[in-house]
């Protein structure tokens, strides 16, 4: 393969590879036709504008109540586990090919401009601080400024306040070819987070009003902290927590620190019930069949980043049903 194929350069696969799916949660698109309250799509559109408007064209106005537009969260799914595979893993079997070629195959140009750009092993943020974001976006520790950019609309720290860039770069671009025009502003993430992105915080307030403006604020202040550490990840990698990345023989063999990862940031003492911390707190008789139940949730699934794939679940089911040891 190294002598024959051109094989990608300037970081290699692990470049993009390192950062996770481009998650799309909370996905607003498309707008639905549907009859009553029913959860099937008849017709999709791609605003409530365009929805009304052809129901006005097409149904008299005594038949338009039997209709509604409404936006339905399809099966969202955070990707596939995978395992790395780079030509510099010691323990990998490219490595030993590499290793093992002749001098002569080494002169190949493929080949030096492999060993020309050494390929970062790629790893997921897990900092504590970044788990805001970090929960449904999958954060590497390859080319950070670019998939930071990609993602977020304030992603620029100035004078301690974060502003929107200057242009798009071409991650960005293929991140924005997935959603609307609509969202393609500079304040779209900003309007996202105020409108669904509110994190489940218990705040004790004595209206509800009071009591919404509290949980929002302290959701954006979450989010900011969450920014100001992968900007500063961006600039000082190595003051932050990095992992391995997922896969399923992992997941078989660490299924309660996934299950914390994807639970427990949300279902902490400060925020949502149940409280889902512990080994027992996933694994109590009261809960074990809630927490199943919601993993497999088609349309609105937990966890936010979607619903898991089918391997998995089966494997975590599994695991939250034997009783502790």
């Amino acid at each position: 393969m190294v002598i024959h194929w051109s094989v990608p350069t300037f970081g290699g696969c692990t470049r993009c590879h390192s950062n996770g799916p481009f998650i799309r949660y909370p996905f607003n698109e498309p707008v639905c036709l549907v009859a009553g309250s029913s959860t099937s799509c008849l017709r999709s559109f791609s605003s409530n504008e365009a929805c009304g408007k052809y129901l006005e064209q097409t149904y008299a106005r005594g038949d338009r109540i039997k209709y509604q537009c409404r936006v339905l969260k399809p099966r969202r799914q955070p990707g596939m586990l995978y395992s790395v595979i780079s030509p510099f893993d010691g323990d990998g079997t490219l490595n030993k090919f590499l290793l093992a070629m002749s001098e002569a195959d080494k002169k190949d140009k493929y080949y030096e401009d492999l060993m020309q750009y050494p390929w970062e092993k790629p790893k997921r943020l897990v900092s504590p601080e970044a788990k805001a974001c970090a929960q449904c976006h999958a954060l590497g520790n390859g080319v950070y400024a670019t998939f930071v950019n990609s993602l977020f609309s304030v992603h620029s720290l100035k004078d301690e306040k974060f502003h929107p860039g200057v242009g798009e770069n071409w991650r960005a671009r293929l991140f924005l070819s997935n959603v609307s025009e609509a969202q393609r502003s500079d304040s779209a993430h900003d309007k996202k987070i105020k409108s669904e992105g509110i994190l489940p915080i218990r705040v004790s307030a004595k209206s509800i009003k009071e009591e919404n403006e509290l949980r929002e604020k302290l959701s954006l202040g979450h989010y900011q902290t969450a920014l100001r550490k992968i900007n500063d990840c961006d600039r000082q990698p190595g003051n932050c927590q990095w992992d391995d990345h997922w896969t399923m023989e992992r997941v078989k063999k660490e299924s309660f620190k996934y299950l914390q990862e994807h639970c427990s940031y949300c279902h902490a003492s400060e925020m949502a019930k149940p409280v889902l911390m512990t080994e027992a707190d996933f694994k109590h008789p009261d809960l074990v069949d809630k927490i199943i139940g919601r993993m497999h949730e088609p349309t609105n699934p937990m966890p936010p980043s979607g619903q898991l794939p089918g391997s998995v679940l089966n494997v975590l089911s599994d695991y939250l049903r034997k009783a502790n040891n």
